[in-house]
């Protein structure tokens, strides 16, 4: 009797979290979709030097609203715009894990899964030119970072939440918005959702376009509060 009592206070709680969970997941994406749009081209003066950018796709939706597929941000200080250069504008996508992601779906789509591991490799260090450069197919590289950027210049648009100069802090509420979206039971994602040809399962299961962080703790109440505020909406 009392370990069926436990057993049902155990799914009350897990229930009473997941109803958090919910109801967070909506009041973020309404807060998100009321903030001011960004997409390309985009300007540098309305970029805060210092935030986290919240990205939407087209044809990804969540109700009547548009839903969030992305968050990120930057290291360092007063790097946000250059951040978002490289993943709407840069031709490598070896400073992109954004763009990484979507060639490895693009390639997928074009039966190019056998370069997914070349896409792949590191080059930047010394180490890793010698003993990868010469495996890069420098040609079909150039037409897939010309497809990616062309995809993220007409598909996402995105808002930036500004202001967040402590790089602690930043890194924090960038990681408890990943966790907050990607666990969230109320994500909708779309049945051609260009995430789903990912060969990894991660992003196609959780809906958005990032790995690192989703299955971390997601925002508190007090850290709502502190977005809410940066958006002054």
């Amino acid at each position: 009797m009392l370990a069926a009592m436990a057993g049902d206070n155990t799914n009350l709680k897990h229930s009473a979290q997941n109803q958090q969970t919910m109801t967070t997941y909506n009041k973020l994406t309404t807060l998100f979709n009321q903030a001011k749009r960004h997409k390309h081209p985009y300007k540098e003066s309305e970029i805060s030097k210092n935030g986290i950018y919240i990205m939407f796709e087209k044809g990804e939706t969540h109700s009547d609203l548009d839903r969030v597929v992305r968050i990120g941000s930057h290291t360092g200080q007063n790097r946000l715009f250059e951040r978002i250069d490289e993943h709407y504008i840069g031709d490598d996508h070896r400073d992109s894990i954004f763009r990484k992601h979507l060639g490895r779906c693009l390639l997928t789509i074009d039966k190019r899964t056998d370069y997914i591991k070349c896409w792949d490799l590191k080059i930047k260090k010394r180490e890793d030119k010698a003993k990868n450069l010469d495996k890069i197919n420098w040609e079909l590289e150039t037409k897939y970072e010309n497809k990616v950027t062309d995809y993220i210049k007409n598909n996402f648009s995105f808002i930036i939440i500004p202001n967040l100069t402590d790089e602690v802090k930043r890194i924090r509420l960038e990681e408890g918005l990943i966790a907050t979206f990607a666990q969230a039971a109320e994500n909708t994602i779309s049945e051609n959702w260009l995430g789903k040809f990912h060969p990894g399962s991660k992003i196609s299961n959780s809906g958005l376009w990032n790995i690192q962080g989703i299955n971390g703790t997601s925002l508190t109440e007090e850290e709502i509060k502190i977005i809410e505020l940066k958006l002054k909406i």
